[in-house]
């Protein structure tokens, strides 16, 4: 049976946000590295382990216009961190969304509670040109990081098809961690969450991307999580991905693992 979805402040009525979105001409662009696995399981709720390899992805994505926001769009920094939840046969592997930066209130909104997605605010800046992307993200005037893709070269249309057929149902870790007054948390699980892309266009590149470390009073919010992330061994840059397409965030996929 279904339930009636409510978002705080839930005193006026049901939540506004629609079971699924669809978003046409969303771009991506995604910087990755292979780290150490026992730096990559510092920063994983206990029920999850490192995945194998132990890689961060930080990506930046482009909503030109969402339903939940009035036509509205927004830009969006994701870190993910390679994980597993469960072992042998009923494991699942995913990126952990560690922390999302978006610059729309709507944004944080339509996922923060609901999807168990750490988000905050941020002023981000995504550019394409024809041989490079930029991106980055600042907290105030406080800069927590910066990304930059070269040489990029368009993908051919064999592996742009393997690329369409993987992105068909593309798992995210959340974590839903709700503190209590009264010392065990009110909640403590994870979810997994379920985006769809097809992408029109791709390119790959030479990719990097830099945490930086401003002061807590530059920016209390995301000070110590650029600082974990700035922490993180490097090993190896694995190529980096752009990609333009339409995207849908299935809501009604999200789901609570056990554990």
């Amino acid at each position: 049976m279904a339930h009636e979805r409510f978002d705080m402040p839930a005193s006026f009525g049901p939540s506004t946000i629609p079971p699924m979105t669809t978003v046409a001409g969303a771009k991506a662009v995604i910087c990755s590295f292979e780290t150490e696995p026992d730096a990559l399981a510092a920063l994983l709720p206990r029920q999850l382990q490192p995945g194998e390899p132990a890689v961060v992805s930080v990506a930046a994505i482009h909503y030109p216009a969402t339903d939940y926001m009035g036509g509205r769009g927004y830009n969006e920094i994701v870190v993910s961190l390679a994980a597993r939840h469960g072992v042998g046969s009923d494991a699942l592997n995913a990126g952990f969304a560690c922390v999302l930066w978006v610059d729309q209130f709507g944004a944080l909104a339509a996922g923060r509670e609901f999807q168990g997605l750490p988000k905050l605010m941020g002023r981000i800046d995504i550019h394409q040109a024809a041989e490079h992307a930029t991106f980055g993200c600042a907290e105030y005037d406080a800069e927590l990081l910066r990304a930059s893709v070269t040489d990029l070269t368009p993908m051919s249309e064999d592996k742009l098809d393997a690329i369409r057929k993987a992105g068909t149902a593309v798992p995210t870790f959340g974590w839903k961690y709700i503190a209590s007054p009264m010392g065990e948390p009110d909640a403590d699980y994870v979810t997994v969450n379920y985006t769809r892309w097809s992408y029109d266009r791709a390119w790959t590149g030479a990719g990097t991307a830099e945490f930086l470390r401003p002061s807590f009073t530059d920016a209390p919010y995301g000070a110590k999580v650029a600082a974990a992330l700035a922490d993180l061994p490097v090993l190896r840059w694995r190529r980096a991905f752009v990609g333009e397409g339409t995207v849908i965030i299935d809501r009604t996929m999200t789901r609570r693992l056990p554990g």
